[in-house]
């Protein structure tokens, strides 16, 4: 088999992470799928007693549909009355825990294991529902008001809205703030007493002026016209203290910021015992206290480098607190909070790089504190990546650590709870059940925080898109969480290994849930198979236990026996020149049963924007849009985004991780058997070059007949395939492999734009090239080659049209081929393989 080595190398080769790592995975379905919306890879949920769950299927084979007439089971136990397609468990409780699947007369499914903790046990607010509309916009908590109302930035392509959510978080019909104009956005900044807000109205990004916008979306400008605000805070008594900017009356270029006060109503105060603040430098962010008093963190470039930061002390009338000692600093700061003490938290941003963020702790007087370790980041320590709740707890997302604790690698991708007085370690009592990796948070001064992202439910509750939790929650340790992965299987054996996450100490079980011959050692995190014996075969689940509870992993079948004789080519990845129309990149296969267990499934990518981090300097396919269609021409499936639960998937096959934000295309999807082909294209009907990836996922299917055609062009634009030939038996055979570029014969298929004259050259994983072949009616073995051809059933090239093909036997490892044109002409080329199977 092929090692890591190899499969970088080959991964360099296409300029993508393109191999199939052979790890197989749970089984997923025997003819019935579950097809959990926000966790297309997962068969295990959470849940919290109380909750309402439902669990619905996917028919995999369509002859199998049935509307009524199924069996739901639990643990094994016909559930009474559950004869319906989907699974409804009202007010589910704790015994409910356990494995559930459906059975009609004509299929079955696997397992679902579904695990249910005590109530009380999650921070999420279960009052609070949000019914916002899954219509593919991007929200976003921006303020809180005093009664408990949120507001939600709804961002789309065309439009800009801001809804309004009750305290229980229901739309309010009332209020409708909508800009049709992609360009043109409020950006909230206080919510006023009669429910209107005041915001900055930005163009293109930039803020243009400051007006207070009615519920019904009327603009009241502030008279007198205000340019900007920089930053704003709201005082105790319910007043708004907001900060512009302005260059100095001497025409230099240096800055002036003025501190206005308005009233609840976004009224200009003038007067009124407060006195207008104008100083030299520009303000960033202003601290409101408890007291009425509060601090400015500002810049002014006019003074010595190490001094340009500096915090500020004011008190509620405007006055500057002489005996306040000047927080100053050269790099960029940020007031964290104000402990209830009037301890102040101070983040600090490096100017240099390579240096980490740091948090340092004042005394109310400005003073440090010098019993306070300095704290480090990779991150900023703003929000929503350090937060204080209204008790003065800290929050902190993404990582942290002291010169002498934690751990400079660790990453959190949800809100830690810290003690400011002892950074020891975060508090285990507060926990989130984040499951679908990248969420964005938001905090404000209160006692909520919000979680916005792509779901349906959260820990187990119904909600749509936000999620309210409580950050005064506590709890003892939550029960462990568990996932568990079949092993790389070899020809002596295999082995299901486990990753377990628990605060607590946890001891292990391994179960056979089909009375199965167990291995001697089943109290052990991995469950090792001395051999492939069929007496071990079967469906197996691990129990994981610590104080606070069990947990079940979801099912996994193993060990798989070998249903492969001979060498197999597993994966298909191609980089091609993609543009509009017939100019759109497209892969073809055909797949065949490999009778194994369960329902199959492949991960497909098209990859664009991702290809600039890894050495493309060629305009890329911008925003990539990948369609599967039948063999009849049916469109099967479709993706223009991916989905970030298809980092695991990713992991196990040996693919190269997607950033949360960038706009690359994944499917993971079972297919019917035959033929599909995939098509890769802009959304924009940009043209660039692309990465079409077709992943075997544990190896459920025969991948036969991979294809791939786009556009041939010089340099940059050569059409490059790659391939991977797998022994999992470890016969150490040879694949006979038969490899064609086509281009002249695609003339008679109606292409009248076909490559004239292709080249193909075949490389191994180290980049020597192997192989080398022009007009396929001229090498020494044009006889093997079309009578291969005739028995892989691919369609014959005449020996006049000059296109290449040759047959090759090659071992185990990583491939790649590059066509091009002989004559440098440009045009339209099909890549073609073929395994021949005796």
């Amino acid at each position: 088999m092929f090692n890591r080595r190899q499969l970088n190398a080959f991964k360099a080769a296409i300029i993508a992470g393109s191999v199939i790592a052979a790890v197989p995975s749970p089984v997923a379905a025997l003819g019935i799928d579950f097809p959990i919306a926000d966790h297309p890879l997962s068969t295990t949920r959470s849940a919290v007693e109380g909750d309402s769950v439902e669990i619905d299927i996917r028919w995999t084979t369509p002859a199998d549909k049935v509307t009524d007439g199924v069996q739901w089971y639990h643990n094994g136990n016909p559930i009474e009355g559950a004869t319906q397609p989907t699974l409804r468990l009202e007010n589910i409780r704790v015994d409910q825990s356990g494995n559930f699947f459906v059975r009609s007369t004509t299929a079955e499914s696997n397992w679902v294991t579904i695990n249910v903790r005590s109530a009380g046990s999650s921070p999420v607010d279960r009052n609070f529902v949000s019914n916002l509309p899954a219509d593919g916009s991007v929200y976003r908590v921006v303020g809180e008001s005093t009664q408990g109302e949120i507001y939600v930035e709804a961002l789309t392509e065309d439009s800009n809205r801001l809804y309004r959510l009750s305290n229980r978080g229901q739309i309010d019909s009332t209020f409708e703030i909508s800009i049709a104009d992609p360009l043109f956005a409020y950006e909230l900044l206080a919510i006023l007493n009669n429910g209107d807000v005041l915001a900055n109205l930005v163009f293109g990004g930039v803020a243009t002026r400051t007006s207070r916008i009615s519920t019904s979306g009327v603009e009241n400008p502030i008279a007198p016209t205000i340019p900007t605000v920089d930053a704003i805070a709201t005082l105790p008594i319910g007043h708004h203290l907001i900060a512009t900017h302005a260059p100095r009356s001497n025409g230099s270029d240096d800055q002036v910021y003025r501190i206005l006060r308005l009233n609840g109503s976004g009224e200009l105060i003038s007067g009124g015992g407060f006195r207008e603040i104008n100083r030299n430098g520009t303000l960033s962010q202003i601290s409101a206290r408890r007291d009425g008093s509060f601090l400015v963190v500002s810049h002014d470039a006019s003074r010595a480098p190490s001094r340009r930061w500096r915090i500020e002390q004011f008190d509620a009338s405007g006055n500057l607190n002489s005996g306040f000692h000047v927080i100053e600093n050269s790099a960029p700061m940020v007031v964290v909070g104000v402990l209830p003490d009037n301890r102040i938290l101070v983040g600090v941003d490096p100017t240099d790089l390579g240096t980490y963020h740091t948090l340092r702790r004042f005394f109310d007087d400005g003073t440090r504190d010098p019993t306070f370790p300095t704290v480090f980041s990779q991150q900023r320590f703003s929000a929503p990546h350090a937060f204080l709740n209204d008790q003065g707890e800290l929050f902190i997302l993404g990582n942290f650590w002291t010169q002498d604790n934690f751990n400079v690698d660790q990453t959190f991708t949800e809100p830690k709870r810290i003690d400011p007085d002892n950074f020891l370690g975060f508090d285990p009592s507060f926990y989130l059940n984040n499951d679908f990796g990248e969420l964005s948070y938001t905090a404000f001064d209160g006692r909520w925080l919000y979680a916005t992202g792509r779901f349906s439910h959260y820990d187990g509750h119904i909600t749509s898109r936000v999620v309210r939790l409580d950050t005064h929650f506590s709890n003892p340790p939550p029960s462990p969480s568990v996932d568990v992965t079949v092993g790389n299987p070899t020809a002596s054996g295999v082995s299901i290994v486990s990753r377990v996450s628990s605060d607590l100490p946890v001891t292990y079980r391994w179960f056979p849930l089909d009375g199965q011959q167990a291995p001697e050692q089943t109290t052990a995190p991995s469950l090792v198979f001395p051999s492939l014996n069929p007496s071990y075969q079967g469906r197996w689940q691990l129990e994981v236990t610590n104080e606070s509870g069990r947990t079940l992993s979801g099912v996994v079948t193993a060990p798989q026996p070998f249903t492969e004789s001979s060498p197999r080519i597993i994966n298909l990845s191609g980089r091609v020149w993609s543009g509009a129309g017939v100019n759109a990149a497209t892969a073809g296969f055909v797949l065949a049963d490999n009778r194994k267990p369960g329902v199959p499934h492949l991960l497909m990518r098209g990859i664009g924007p991702a290809l600039t981090n890894l050495g493309v300097t060629s305009a890329v396919v911008s925003d990539p849009e990948i369609q599967i269609f039948s063999a009849t021409g049916d469109a099967l499936f479709s993706n223009d985004d991916w989905a970030a639960p298809l980092d695991e998937v990713a992991n196990r096959v040996g693919a190269f991780q997607l950033t949360p934000s960038t706009l690359d295309a994944a499917l993971y999807s079972n297919l019917p058997i035959g033929g599909h082909t995939i098509t890769l294209k802009s959304k924009s009907n940009s043209a660039g070059i692309g990465l079409i990836e077709i992943y075997n996922v544990d190896r459920g299917y025969k991948l036969q007949n991979l294809s791939l055609r786009g556009f041939v062009g010089s340099g940059a634009q050569a059409l490059i395939g790659g391939f991977v030939i797998d022994d999992l038996a470890g016969t150490n055979n040879q694949a006979t492999i038969l490899l064609r570029a086509v281009g002249p014969t695609l003339r008679d298929f109606g292409l009248p734009n076909a490559l004239n004259d292709p080249q193909l050259e075949i490389f191994n994983s180290d980049g020597k090239s192997i192989a080398k072949v022009q007009d396929w009616a001229n090498i020494h073995s044009a006889e093997e080659t079309a009578q291969v051809s005739q028995k892989v059933g691919a369609f014959p090239l005449p020996e006049e049209n000059g296109d290449a093909a040759i047959v090759l036997r090659l071992p185990v490892g990583v491939y790649t081929a590059h066509v091009t044109s002989e004559d440098d002409s440009t045009g339209i080329a099909l890549f073609e393989i073929y395994q021949l199977i005796d």
